[in-house]
């Protein structure tokens, strides 16, 4: 448990997305970058991340689901 807080506390990851983003909605993140999530920053279903997609600003996103090529977000804000 701490571990999983103090990993968070130091970690801000942002990724841009260009699907529209909206308040309560869901986002597939496909192979690249739920690879990139998954193994390389090392984030686990309930991590909160950063979108953007240069249009609708900055959102606040939770993983829900990471399969092997895909990775699935509900957007927060």
């Amino acid at each position: 448990m701490y571990y999983h807080f103090m990993k968070q506390a130091f970690k801000k990851i942002r990724l841009y997305v260009p699907e529209p983003l909206s308040a309560l909605g869901f986002i597939e993140i496909a192979e690249q970058q739920a690879h990139y999530l998954s193994q390389v920053m090392r984030c686990e279903v309930g991590d909160g991340i950063h979108l953007f997609n240069g249009v609708d600003g900055e959102w606040m996103a939770d993983i829900t689901e990471i399969r092997k090529k895909a990775l699935r977000l509900q957007l927060k804000q």
